[in-house]
């Protein structure tokens, strides 16, 4: 379409979009409610209107004007209500005389009924006499109020639908509007054509000719990024140098001592320059400080074994000038030490043979006290003791000394070396138990003891048994039989001691003295005296009775 046919349409919805804005802002105004209650008013007014000119000349107030006075009509006037002094004259029945009658005592300011009396003052007169053009006229005025209500509460009522169609010409003016510029615009264009084309082509050839510089500022930016990357990665490797020199240098421990008086200590110079690269400081520094680290852990340690050195008593050089002259002198001393160790190996050597032979002594010694005793049993078994049938002495062994003297002397002739010097070398008998707890308990209960002896290996038993009886065994001689019967076994025990003793190539003839004899009855008596003259003794018998087994009596 042409310019015209647009702006005539135009025109066309702008009026209408007019008419609309108008019956919207008046629909508005007002409620459907508010405007239904004004119509319901209009019409009650209508009705109320149309019954008074039906009725007019012969209504109720008409009538009533020619019956009572003025001041009783002016009384009803306010009583009833307008309807009711507007009815005709077929709606109510009029008796003069006695509404008059009533309403003698009424005026304008008081009525009186029969129980009813009511002030008039306050209340308005409800009907007011009007012609009939009067009438006529303000009910055309109705009529038009009723048709504008009418007309705004069907507005009212469909205010959404007409808002909607007040939208839509809106936007019908809009698209108008907007054809209406691009009609504008076409004109233009098709006047500007020929230059346009001219444009475009100059500008299709600049855009190959920037497409070209741009694939090539595509390769230039990417060997420029990747030159970029390269650059950061350096730049962040350099700063991370960087952090951990300036960290390690603040942790340098080499302004401290020992290291500020370190070049004074013995040490042999070192004539190689170190060279490394300058990226390799902060490992180098770190192993720096490794080795410094290293070097104070290596100190202490070396404080803490001279200490040890000096708590397990090896004190020689503690007293020296320095403590790394002491340390020195220590490693000097400590490679001498295979000779040390050498000479005291052969002084141990020689004490361990010497303790195996001891054992050896204690176990022989044993030995020899065991045949002794029993040539001592011998001397007294075929001794007449009381009712005795059995007396003899046993040493019986020390079982746990004995068996660990046997168990050592057995190992001593047993190692491979044929020397007893490796039955105490911890490094044969680390495994060996047994032999650990046999030199333990030697080592103990020789320090208890103050030394081992023969006696220290055997304890004494006395057997004693009667006829038909089995022998006992007994710790205590005491307990083992009668006091008699003890005593003669104490008085044969101690003469055959004392008989063992002498020296056999030199015989004596010994006297011995035993008071209280008569503890004794002639039986034991007459065997102690036999028994003392076969062992080398006359006997001497103290009693204050008579014996009858003595030889001369005094």
């Amino acid at each position: 379409p042409d310019r015209a046919l647009l702006e005539a349409r135009r025109h066309e919805l702008l009026a209408q979009r007019d008419a609309l804005v108008v019956r919207i802002g008046q629909a508005q105004s007002r409620t459907p409610a508010a405007i239904e209650r004004e119509l319901t008013r209009i019409e009650r007014e209508s009705a109320q209107l149309a019954q008074e000119l039906r009725t007019q000349g012969q209504n109720l107030y008409q009538q009533l004007a020619g019956v009572v006075s003025a001041e009783q009509l002016s009384a009803l006037n306010k009583m009833l209500a307008k309807p009711v002094l507007t009815l005709g004259s077929e709606d109510f029945h009029l008796d003069g005389k006695a509404l008059i009658a009533a309403l003698a005592d009424a005026d304008a300011r008081q009525l009186n009924l029969p129980g009813l009396q009511l002030r008039l003052e306050a209340l308005p007169a409800q009907y007011q006499q009007r012609t009939l053009a009067e009438l006529g006229e303000l009910q055309q005025e109705l009529q038009q109020q009723q048709a504008q209500l009418q007309e705004q509460l069907a507005t009212a009522q469909a205010l959404e639908r007409v808002k909607q169609q007040r939208q839509a010409l809106e936007q019908q003016l809009t698209q108008l509007d907007a054809e209406l510029r691009d009609y504008a615009h076409m004109q233009d264009l098709q006047q500007s054509e020929a230059e346009r084309k001219t444009r475009l082509q100059t500008l299709e050839d600049r855009l190959a000719e920037l497409g070209t510089h741009l694939a090539q500022s595509a390769q230039r930016h990417y060997a420029l990024d990747q030159q970029r990357q390269q650059r950061q990665q350096d730049l962040a490797a350099l700063q991370q140098q960087h952090r951990q020199i300036e960290q390690r240098r603040h942790q340098r421990i080499d302004h401290e001592g020992p290291f500020t008086w370190l070049a004074e200590l013995p040490h042999h110079p070192w004539l190689a320059q170190p060279e490394f690269a300058p990226e390799q400081l902060a490992e180098r520094l770190q192993t720096y400080l490794t080795d410094c680290r290293q070097l104070l852990e290596l100190d202490e340690q070396i404080r803490h074994l001279l200490s040890e050195i000096h708590t397990a008593g090896l004190t020689k050089y503690q007293f020296v000038d320095e403590s790394e002259s002491e340390i020195v002198r220590l490693v000097e001393f400590a490679h001498h030490l295979p000779q040390e160790a050498e000479a005291l190996e052969k002084k141990v050597r020689s004490a361990v043979v010497n303790v195996a032979a001891c054992l050896r002594e204690l176990r022989d010694g044993l030995f020899a006290f065991k045949r002794r005793m029993r040539e001592f049993n011998r001397k007294i078994s075929g001794r007449q003791l009381s009712d005795l049938a059995v007396f003899k002495i046993e040493p019986e062994d020390e079982t746990i000394l004995v068996e660990a003297i046997e168990l050592l002397i057995s190992t001593a002739a047993t190692v491979d070396s044929g020397e007893t010097f490796e039955l105490f070398n911890q490094q044969s008998v680390l495994h060996d138990e047994q032999l650990n707890r046999a030199k333990t308990l030697l080592i103990e209960e020789g320090n208890a003891r103050h030394g081992l002896r023969v006696a220290d290996l055997f304890r004494l038993r006395f057997w004693v048994g009667k006829a038909d009886r089995e022998p006992e065994a007994f710790d205590d001689l005491d307990s083992a039989a009668s006091n008699g019967t003890v005593l003669m076994a104490k008085l044969v025990t101690g003469l055959a001691m004392l008989h063992l003793m002498q020296d056999q190539r030199r015989p004596i003839q010994g006297i011995c003295y035993l008071d209280e004899a008569l503890a004794l009855d002639a039986r034991n008596q007459r065997s102690l005296i036999d028994t003392a003259a076969e062992f080398g003794f006359s006997l001497i018998f103290a009693s204050p009775a008579p014996l009858t087994t003595v030889r001369y009596c005094v």
